[in-house]
């Protein structure tokens, strides 16, 4: 891939859908290391969900417990 866009040339069809592949399992799974993880060992976005879920429900206990009432 780096030398087609270093040469400013076409990538191929096969290159392009694959790396379009990662790109989409990549915003699925999200940057958070634990979901990573999780998504390399078990490749199981049901367990990418939960994770997820966890860390949405931690945020929003933190917002709940540091910020004062007007910002809630």
């Amino acid at each position: 891939l780096c030398g087609y866009l270093r040469s400013k040339t076409i990538v191929p069809e096969a290159i392009h859908s694959q790396m379009m592949n990662y790109y989409r399992q990549y915003i699925a799974i999200g940057g958070m290391p634990e979901a990573v993880q999780k998504y390399i060992d078990t490749k199981d976005f049901r367990e990418i969900d939960r994770i997820q879920r966890s860390l949405l429900q931690g945020y929003q206990y933190d917002i709940a417990h540091y910020a004062t009432a007007e910002k809630r």
